[in-house]
């Protein structure tokens, strides 16, 4: 199997000569390609290897190639699969297409019309992967934005309520002191008063040391490495542009950059 760079493709066809000339154009365009005489070596090679695309006749022995998408799409529905046909074929071909068949490709075909339908299926099937990956990055992006979101809401709100608290608790304890000082209390009061005075202050120091613990409270911010940030992307940005001819390179610090950012909201700036 030849380890190409553009994606992998398996080729199934009982035909030998279509068989070998359609593997060696793919491999020599750069594909990684595995060929397969047969609907049942075709399914084992698909269960065992990575497959973007998957090239069938339509009409082989024992399993056809409709049978096959089938059996394909069984295990990933999202594979697209290019039907090799005859004109004679077209009634199958349009059976395929309902359930599920890329495109097709009409015997004897050109080598370009051939690399053109596989190019098309493998984009499709980056586009998919991406969308996929992606909708898997925005929930945990969105599930971060909601911590810290409600992370700083709770920490206001507790704030607020300790200041509301820590308020009265003071203006009582202040009462109670200037009314020791300056006036005459009976004497079965001042105890009480006292009391009182000593509860505020406990109560006070209570809700300081909670606003304290609360100001000190570790941040979901961090000093990260920007190399390795970049790092996780770049696997992303790169099947963003394969098929093209834009290169992308990333001259990394030999050294470790460390910012103090919020690791998923920063993936999210440079992603986008």
């Amino acid at each position: 199997m030849n380890m190409g760079k553009y994606g992998s493709v398996l080729v199934v066809d009982d035909e030998p000569a279509v068989l070998e000339s359609s593997s060696l154009l793919l491999q020599e365009y750069g594909f990684k390609v595995a060929s397969s005489s047969d609907a049942e070596d075709a399914m084992r090679r698909f269960k065992e290897n990575s497959i973007d695309v998957v090239v069938t006749d339509i009409v082989m022995p024992s399993v056809s190639g409709i049978e096959l998408i089938r059996q394909i799409h069984d295990i990933n529905p999202r594979t697209p699969v290019i039907l090799m046909t005859a004109y004679a074929d077209m009634e199958k071909v349009l059976d395929a297409i309902k359930i599920g068949a890329f495109d097709f490709i009409i015997k004897p075909f050109t080598p370009e019309l051939l690399l053109h339908a596989v190019e098309k299926a493998v984009h499709y099937n980056q586009l998919v992967l991406m969308e996929r990956d992606y909708k898997h990055l925005l929930e945990e992006y969105n599930q971060e934005i909601e911590t810290l979101v409600a992370e700083r809401t709770m920490g206001l709100m507790s704030l607020t309520l300790a200041d509301k608290i820590r308020n009265p608790a003071a203006v009582i304890g202040l009462i109670c002191r200037r009314m020791l000082e300056k006036e005459e209390v009976p004497e079965n009061l001042i105890a009480k008063i006292r009391g009182i005075i000593e509860e505020a202050q406990k109560l006070d120091n209570i809700v300081k040391d909670f606003q304290s613990l609360l100001k000190k409270r570790e941040s979901m911010f961090r000093y990260e490495d920007i190399n390795e940030v970049v790092d996780s992307i770049m696997p992303i940005i790169k099947n963003m542009v394969v098929n093209t001819r834009i290169e992308v390179v990333f001259n990394r610090s030999p050294n470790p950059l460390k910012v103090n950012i919020q690791k998923n909201l920063f993936r999210i700036a440079l992603s986008h």
